[in-house]
C-alpha cells in the first residue's frame, strides 16, 4: 500500500530538545484520544482517534467527518436519486517532538477538505489536547527538501571505520572546482598514497560531474568504500548525497543526507492495522538525520 506524508516543523515550540519523558508522551497520547470531535456541524467535525506513543513520537489518526454527496439513477424512472451522507477522512500522523517535526497524511479526493484546512484544523485540535502542557506550539511550517551533504562527508572521511553503501545524486562538475576552491587549490586525496594519480582522479570526478544522475554502490562482504578512489569522486561531485551505510565500533549505522519535504512510501499491510503500518514508516523514515537547522520562514499554517 502506497501512502503520502508531509513533513512539517513546529513553530513556537514550548519544549526544549529531549528535555521531556516516555511518560509525558504517553499523557499526551490520552489526552488526545478523550479530547471530543469538533466542530459545530455533526458531519464536518474533526479529532483524534487511536493515539499512542513509543520511544520518541506520538502516532496516530487525524479523523474528519465531511458530507459526501451519493447519486443514483432509479431502475424504473432513470430518475437521478441524491443523497447527502456523512463520510470520514482518516490521515496517519507521526509527531517527533526531539525533531520539532511533524508527518501527516495527504489524500487526493474532490469530497476531502483540502490539504490547508486539514491542517489548519490539526493545529486547533492539537492545541486544545495540549493545552497547559510542555508540548504546545502555534505554528508548523511547510518544509523545503534540505540536504546535509556535510553530515555525510564527515561520516564517510570521519567518523566511519568502513562505509558499505553510498546512494548519490544530482552531480555537477562545477561543485569539483568549489570543492577544491575551498582546499585553497589542493587536489582531493582520491588515490592514496600515490600522489601522481591525483589528477586523474579529478579527471575523473569532473566527468561524473558532467555525465552522472544517480549512482549506487554496495561493497562485497567484508569489503569498504572508505578509501575506494572511484567513490571519493563520485562522493566529491554529488551535491545531493542520498544515504550512506556504514559501520563504527563493530556496528551498522545508516543515515540520510536528505531529508524530504514529502514521503512517499510503500509499506505492507494486508489489513488495516495501525501498528504494522507505523513499523512500515519508521522503518522508512525515522533514522533519516533530519537538520536542525530552525530558519525563519513566512510559509507558516496557523490557526485562524
Amino acid at each position: 500500500m502506497e501512502i503520502t506524508l508531509y513533513r512539517y516543523r513546529t513553530r513556537n515550540s514550548r519544549w526544549n530538545g529531549q528535555d521531556f519523558t516516555f511518560e509525558e508522551l504517553q499523557d499526551l497520547a490520552a489526552s488526545m484520544n478523550l479530547l471530543p470531535f469538533q466542530g459545530d456541524e455533526e458531519d464536518r467535525q474533526f479529532g483524534f482517534a487511536h493515539c499512542a506513543a513509543r520511544e520518541n513520537i506520538i502516532y496516530g489518526l487525524f479523523v474528519q467527518k465531511f458530507p459526501k454527496k451519493i447519486t443514483d439513477y432509479d431502475s424504473q424512472t432513470k430518475e437521478e436519486l441524491n443523497q447527502i451522507l456523512t463520510d470520514t477522512g482518516e490521515y496517519l500522523f507521526l509527531f517527533f517532538p526531539d525533531r520539532y517535526e511533524l508527518y501527516l497524511q495527504t489524500k487526493r479526493s474532490a469530497d476531502l477538505p483540502s490539504q490547508d484546512q486539514m491542517v489548519k484544523r490539526f493545529i486547533g485540535a492539537f492545541q486544545l489536547a495540549v493545552a497547559n502542557r510542555k508540548f504546545f506550539f502555534t505554528a508548523i511550517d511547510v518544509t523545503e527538501d534540505e540536504i546535509d551533504r556535510e553530515r555525510i562527508l564527515e561520516l564517510f572521511y570521519k567518523e566511519s571505520d568502513a562505509v558499505t553503501e553510498l546512494e548519490l545524486e544530482d552531480f555537477d562538475r562545477q561543485l569539483v572546482y568549489e570543492e577544491k576552491s575551498k582546499r585553497n587549490g589542493q587536489i582531493q586525496t582520491y588515490f592514496n598514497p600515490i600522489d601522481k594519480y591525483q589528477p586523474a582522479m579529478e579527471e575523473a570526478a569532473l566527468r561524473l560531474g558532467n555525465n552522472a544522475q544517480k549512482i549506487s554502490m554496495k561493497a562485497k562482504q567484508g569489503q569498504s568504500f572508505k578509501k575506494d578512489p572511484i567513490a571519493r569522486a563520485a562522493l566529491e561531485a554529488s551535491r545531493k548525497p542520498v544515504k550512506i551505510t556504514y559501520s563504527k565500533d563493530s556496528e551498522v549505522h545508516v543515515e540520510y543526507g536528505l531529508t524530504k519535504k514529502k514521503e512517499v512510501l510503500t509499506i505492507e499491510a494486508s489489513d488495516f492495522d495501525l501498528d504494522d503500518q507505523i513499523e512500515g514508516i519508521l522503518r522508512q523514515i525515522a533514522g533519516r538525520d533530519t537538520l536542525r537547522r530552525r530558519p525563519g520562514n513566512d510559509n507558516q499554517i496557523r490557526l485562524v
